[in-house]
Formats: structure tokens, C-alpha cells, sequence
């Protein structure tokens, strides 16, 4: 049987194929030696982005050519739902306080060291059956924004927020 009739059938078989809305998001961070800690909010969004080949033109003869040069990567994106007391958004704010501090003037202060403020994130489908699929593992990732709280008078949705992390790369 080919490549091609496998996939055909795959395709017509709805419990072959991933479920949009089943997914995990876990921040393994380690603390100054304190250990390492889990995190897992309530997500509802995790934007896991692919891989972009960077290039450069160059031409010898005739057309240019484009030829690979580097991989650069998109930022995570993570979105949450906010509790009551809004602790998921306060935890992303202050782990940004401690990588880069605003000083009593308003001003930044000193960066932290980078091995101080990295973590792992782990993003992991699971199936219509909950069991865990493909997972992604994001390595030496730190929060760089942190977006505003849009309250609206007129809407009764739950509250939400996103962060951009920054990362070293996806496994």
C-alpha cells in the first residue's frame, strides 16, 4: 500500500487526527538552586511556531540564487485564562521583574544573568482518548511581553492574556 493510500485513509478517519483543543502547557523553571518548579496554568492557546530558514542572494553566473544560511525561530505564544486574583498574569510579570528590574526612578536596572532566569516549556497534544501524543519541547525560554487585560463592560467572557516567550530552540 503507498505512502498517499495510507494518508487517504488516515484522513477518513477522524480518530486519526489531532484534536485542536487537547493540549497541555507546562513551565519547568529552577529557582537558585532552590529546585525546580511546574507551572501549569489554564491555557488556552499555545502558538508552537515551525522553523524559518534565513537566506542570502547570491549570484556567481546568470539568476541570483538564494542559499540557506541560518534558522531563526518565531516567538511562543501562550495564552491564559485569569483567575479572580489575576496570580497567572502577576507570575509572568514578576518572573520579567527579575530579569530585567525597574528601578525606583522608573528606570531598567541591571540584566540578571541569562542562566538565571531560563526555563523549559513543554507543550503536549493529546489525542481524542487523552492520552499524550507529540510533545514539543521548548528549550531556554524566557517571557519578554506580557499583554494588556482588555475589560469590557459590555461582554461577559473570562478574562484572558497572552506572553511571548523567547527561546533558544524547539526539540
Amino acid at each position: 500500500m503507498s505512502t498517499v493510500d495510507n494518508l487517504t485513509k488516515m484522513r477518513q478517519s477522524a480518530a486519526n487526527l489531532a484534536p485542536n483543543n487537547r493540549f497541555t502547557a507546562r513551565v519547568f523553571r529552577t529557582k537558585g538552586g532552590r529546585g525546580t518548579e511546574e507551572i501549569m496554568f489554564n491555557c488556552y492557546r499555545a502558538s508552537v511556531p515551525g522553523r524559518l530558514i534565513n537566506t542570502t542572494s547570491h549570484k556567481h553566473y546568470g539568476l541570483p540564487r538564494l542559499i540557506a544560511g541560518s534558522v531563526s525561530f518565531a516567538p511562543v505564544t501562550l495564552g491564559f485564562y485569569l483567575s479572580n486574583n489575576h496570580a497567572e498574569r502577576e507570575y509572568f510579570l514578576n518572573w520579567m521583574e527579575e530579569i530585567v528590574p525597574v528601578n525606583a526612578s522608573g528606570g531598567n536596572s541591571k540584566p540578571a544573568y541569562y542562566d538565571d532566569y531560563i526555563a523549559q516549556i513543554v507543550v503536549r497534544q493529546q489525542n481524542n482518548n487523552g492520552y499524550e501524543g507529540p510533545k514539543y519541547t521548548i528549550e531556554e525560554a524566557y517571557p519578554f511581553s506580557v499583554t494588556n487585560i482588555e475589560y469590557e463592560f459590555t461582554t461577559k467572557e473570562i478574562l484572558k492574556f497572552e506572553v511571548q516567550f523567547n527561546y533558544y530552540k524547539i526539540i
